[in-house]
């Protein structure tokens, strides 16, 4: 019955269909014949000498229609497959006509058959060459194709779809559209003079349209011409420019790093179109980068209003209150960025950037653990970039971990690292190995590095970790024995001949090490390699206690790179120790501060700078952060001891003397200095009997 309701209803709904489809019926009086779509056979049995039966193709054309259309709107393959058994039927009803195989390639191609819709439609324009609807569907794949394949293939779909447009423009040289179509695949194929040629043509026939213009700004900026960029652009009279002109002349702008310029071009943009969402987020983009943070955040705040359900916005926001000192406005703005998209992971690790930025490594850490747990894959498996990104995460909730002071998370963050692959591999030995070092467990420290330099015998970076640990447990020969072949290496021996030069350094072969810096000096090019050089000449002169010389090779380092943190901490240092230079000694350390402001050695330099000050408070201060750091540094932890006592806080005094006692006690044997030992012994007993002083009195 019901297949009778439907037999018995088609003539009506093709009757009403006919008064849609009736032009497009109508394209058929030019027709010639057509092959299959299944390959190069004829879909019909009919010859090029039959009569065409246009009533039978009419009436299966526009069945082929209506299940098409039914189709599209359920999703249903059969009916799809339904539709081109009726194309089939009209084209051997109607073997010349070219019109209805393309009909035919285009329900093949929205359906997937992309391979059955180019071999139809090319066949078309084979025997049909003038047919503008084969060229334009044919066209439109290989463009469609471009969109979507590998850039590897994107030449090839451009010059295919360029071919068909070509042709398009030479049967239909009048048609703008065709025109700005071919010039846009010209750009893509790098053919700049043949697209600049189509850009002016659509000039030529519709004027300055938005997009002949806008894309003739873009073709010109993008080979670094942007005279003939904003000479174009200055061409079209102020009042036909557009918001889509000034966007182009923007971006340009935008690409070039010229951030104030693309932000006048984008405010222009928006007095043109103010409700368009592209040209506010472009607008406010630029103004925050070329750091006009108040408008970047009025525009933002517009943004929030008009989409509110994207949380990147907020995030934009909590960045500019973060850079103004606004605090409290940086976890609002966090708060809202949750509640817009409670599940983008972008927010989870702005917070732990956030939080690690005011020194709160536990919450930093909590909220990258959140954006692992929120983006963990059920089966476990990643794509090769993804798998690379989740690497790094892990490596920096490690790193916080650490900093918070839980070394056992820290290990088990970097032993799940080596899973992502081999970087991340080589990076997790490297991170284990400095964690076990960093609380004095040294043993396992050596056996980690060890295992990483056998897994990897040709990376440098364990290698050198390897080599510089077994110095430090007094392995001079094995030390320098594993990094011998980097230094036969071309690719690596300056870094190689660095690392030896520490190696003897640390096994006080003075002779040693310099000879293994000239080697580095002669195998550096730039003035940041010469500059590293001097400094650890410095630092070996320092080491020997050659003050003048450690001075004269550090200001030398500095003169030939500025921001070397390692020349500004050991000089300033130097000069705190010698109570000479101190007020530049404070702005070169708070240089190096600012630069690295997790290196727990700098902070101890900038606190031994304050002592010398005799700013007491301030020392303790930043002593105290210094230890946060590097709790297990016998040195911090004597200045930090040495500036209570100054200052007669003397219960924190002894404390922090027995704690770098104990440090001492714990250290690599290369670390090990008795002098300082002996002496902080002293100072000890000194503290401990002014104590039992006053418990007397």
């Amino acid at each position: 019955m019901h297949c009778g309701r439907t037999r018995h209803r088609l003539p009506y709904v093709l009757v009403g269909l006919g008064l849609v489809l009736g032009l497009r019926a109508a394209a058929w009086a030019q027709s010639g014949s057509t092959p299959s779509a299944s390959g190069s056979a004829p879909l019909g049995a009919a010859t090029a000498s039959e009569r065409p039966n246009l009533a039978a193709a009419y009436y299966h054309y526009m069945v082929a229609r209506l299940f098409e259309g039914r189709a599209e709107l359920a999703g249903s393959g059969k009916m799809a497959s339904q539709a081109l058994q009726q194309y089939r039927l009209a084209i051997d009803a109607d073997p010349h006509s070219s019109y209805l195989p393309v009909q035919m390639a285009g329900l093949l191609f929205r359906t997937g058959r992309t391979g059955d819709a180019i071999r139809l439609a090319r066949s078309v324009t084979r025997e049909h060459p003038d047919s503008v609807a084969a060229h334009e569907l044919l066209g439109e794949i290989y463009a469609r194709l471009l969109g979507d394949g590998a850039d590897s293939h994107a030449g090839d779909m451009a010059r295919l779809a360029a071919r068909q447009f070509r042709a398009l423009t030479r049967l239909r040289p009048n048609n703008a559209e065709f025109h700005l179509t071919l010039g846009r695949l010209y750009t893509v194929e790098g053919d700049t003079a043949n697209a600049e040629r189509e850009f002016q043509t659509v000039r030529h026939l519709a004027g300055d349209t938005a997009a002949a213009v806008a894309d003739l700004v873009r073709l010109y900026a993008d080979h670094g011409e942007m005279a003939k960029a904003r000479s174009v652009f200055a061409s079209v009279p102020a009042d036909r420019r557009t918001g889509a002109m000034y966007a182009a002349l923007a971006s340009a702008y935008h690409d070039r790093h010229q951030f104030a310029a693309a932000a006048a071009a984008y405010q222009q943009a928006v007095a043109a179109d103010a409700g368009n969402p592209a040209y506010r987020q472009g607008l406010a983009s630029n103004l925050y980068h070329s750091g006009q943070l108040q408008a970047a955040r009025r525009q933002y705040q517009w943004l929030t209003r008009a989409e509110p359900g994207n949380g990147r916005y907020w995030l934009r926001l909590a960045e500019i209150d973060q850079h103004t000192g606004q605090l409290q406005k940086v976890r609002m703005d966090l708060a809202a960025a949750q509640r817009a998209d409670p599940g983008d992971p972008a927010v989870a690790f702005f917070r732990s950037q956030f939080e690690e930025s005011q020194g709160h490594y536990a919450r930093a850490a909590q909220a990258l653990r959140d954006v692992l747990q929120g983006t963990r894959a059920a089966d476990g498996h990643y794509a090769a970039q993804v798998a690379h990104e989740r690497g790094l995460f892990w490596e920096k909730l490690g790193t916080l971990e650490r900093q918070a002071g839980h070394p056992g998370q820290a290990v088990t963050a970097f032993t799940h690292m080596r899973r992502f692959g081999r970087q991340s591999r080589i990076r997790g030995y490297l991170q284990l190995s400095s964690t076990y070092g960093h609380v004095h467990q040294y043993a396992q420290a050596l056996s980690t590095a060890r295992a990483g330099w056998t897994a990897f015998p040709q990376d440098r970076a364990l290698a050198v970790n390897y080599a510089l640990l077994l110095a430090g447990n007094g392995q001079d020969k094995p030390a320098v024995a594993v990094l011998q072949p980097f230094v036969q290496s071309p690719a690596h021996r300056r870094s190689a001949w660095l690392a030896l030069a520490e190696v003897k350094e640390r096994g006080k072969h003075w002779g040693g090490a310099r000879h293994a810096l000239q080697q580095a000096a002669a195998l550096s090019t730039s003035n940041a390699e010469r500059a590293m050089v001097q400094f650890m000449r410095g630092d070996l002169a320092s080491q020997r206690h050659h003050y003048r010389s450690a001075v004269r090779d550090l200001q030398a380092a500095l003169k030939l790179d500025p921001n070397n943190t390692l020349a500004l901490n050991d000089l300033a240092y130097l000069w705190a120790d010698h109570g000479v230079h101190l007020r530049q000694a404070l702005r070169d350390i708070q240089q190096a501060v600012a630069a690295e402001p997790e290196n727990g050695a700098y902070w101890d330099s900038l606190g031994w700078v304050y002592f010398h000050l005799n700013q007491l408070p301030e020392a303790i201060r930043q002593l105290q952060k210094a230890v946060g750091l590097e709790p297990l540094d016998p040195t911090i932890a004597g200045h930090l001891a040495a500036a209570y006592q100054r200052a007669g806080q003397l219960p924190p005094a002894a404390a922090a003397w027995r704690r770098a006692l104990a440090n001492w006690r714990s250290s690599a044997p290369a670390d090990y200095d008795s002098r300082a030992v002996s002496r902080d012994r002293k100072r000890l007993a000194q503290v401990d009997k002014l104590l039992a002083h006053r418990t007397r009195d």
